[in-house]
């Protein structure tokens, strides 16, 4: 038989409203009071026999973010000598425990206590687990284990299990644009629902990046049905013409009515095309010896029919060397040349170059640079970019 004392939770507005919660003191029967820095095994006598009252798993199915529940699993003496049990640990911080006179909170104390509780022949023990489910969301699973002088069962656990609800779910938290011409606008899109919540609401979208612009409009029945959802939006970000050429981030902040999930993130990033044209678009370094100097290059073309000016605007890291020069006789091709000096700081760098062009649809091309500089154990730091 297994009891369950549940802790009933009402999801308002824009709270969590906590029910009652039944925290009376469990009944340990014919449990001897506990002592403390007891050997548990080997036994000099006869031998007890662990027995538990139903399962030693429960799945409590669904519960929703920052709610607390409890189980009592209870275990019974049905061997011929005393039993001595005590709390080895709990698997998860969220999780405290009370058996007999012994009661822990990880939060409250991190090293779980030696007492020993003593359960003699027929008699009985209830353990108490109680959980929070914090904001964790998906598969939740939690134990306590337990050291006993039960040689058949010398650590015993007992776990509880199930899903955890979300307030709030995106079907996407990162949208990426590969290989998109930066002379037109392109889009892509992302639901933001509740299947908890039917007051659900977005108050504002927050783009890092103003070529960013989004619309936030109630997601369609179907759709809704689709994803198990009382409530949901379509929030469709575009990226504008005029985007640098190159390696695009960007991040928007969902801003919502519900207290618990005010501000929710969405990284956009991809790489952009157009009339300039960079092989390869980024150059990586690998490791470079301290103290040697290492030298990579890439072509750029423009395609236009005018001459079009290209120069270096930014290099990141500035120990970086960069030379910009026209590469043969082609019309609008140059060559870009990116040399680490043998006198650059160690460690691990990422950076880039930024040329700048007359060209009217590629003002900016962005060209990623990454390399690490292997110096001995006691070199210097890490050079950071901006």
């Amino acid at each position: 038989m297994r009891v369950r004392i549940g802790l009933i939770c009402i999801l308002g507005s824009l709270a969590l409203l906590p029910g009652g919660c039944d925290r009376d003191r469990l009944t340990t029967t014919n449990a001897i009071a506990p002592a403390d820095h007891v050997e548990l095994l080997p036994n000099n006598g006869p031998n007890p026999f662990l027995a538990s009252v139903g399962s030693s798993t429960l799945n409590f199915g669904t519960m929703g973010q920052e709610t607390s529940d409890r189980h009592i699993f209870q275990i019974t003496n049905e061997g011929e000598g005393e039993l001595k049990i005590r709390l080895a640990n709990t698997s998860c911080g969220c999780t405290s425990v009370k058996f007999g006179e012994v009661e822990w909170n990880p939060k409250d104390e991190p090293t779980a206590p030696r007492t020993v509780v003593r359960v003699p022949v027929q008699g009985k023990l209830d353990i108490e687990l109680t959980w929070d489910t914090q904001m964790k969301s998906g598969e939740f699973r939690t134990s306590a284990t337990f050291e006993t002088n039960d040689p058949r069962q010398p650590m015993p656990q007992f776990t509880v299990e199930g899903q955890i609800q979300p307030f709030i779910e995106v079907s996407d938290t990162l949208l990426q644009f590969v290989g998109t011409r930066n002379t037109e606008p392109t889009s892509a899109f992302f639901y933001l629902y509740s299947k908890i919540l039917d007051d659900l609401e977005i108050t504002e979208v927050v783009s890092s990046n103003p070529l960013v612009t989004t619309q936030v409009e109630p997601a369609s029945q179907e759709m809704l049905e689709g994803l198990l959802a009382k409530r949901g939006y379509k929030c469709t970000a575009t990226v504008q013409p005029g985007v640098p050429i190159g390696r695009f981030d960007a991040k928007l902040v969902v801003y919502t009515n519900h207290e618990k999930r005010k501000e929710v993130e969405i990284g956009i990033s991809g790489s952009f095309t157009g009339d300039v044209m960079v092989s390869p678009d980024r150059l990586s370094f690998g490791h470079v010896a301290a103290g040697k100097s290492s030298a990579l290059s890439t072509i750029v073309k423009v395609r236009s029919e005018s001459d079009v000016n290209v120069s270096v605007k930014r290099v990141v890291p500035d120990f970086l060397v960069v030379e910009l020069k026209q590469s043969g006789s082609a019309k609008n091709r140059y060559q870009l040349q990116v040399v680490i000096p043998a006198d650059a700081p160690g460690g691990e760098f990422r950076g880039g170059v930024e040329l700048t062009t007359d060209h009217p649809t590629a003002s900016s091309v962005k060209i990623p640079i990454h390399g690490i500089i292997a110096v001995p154990a006691a070199g210097r730091p890490s050079v950071a970019s901006p």
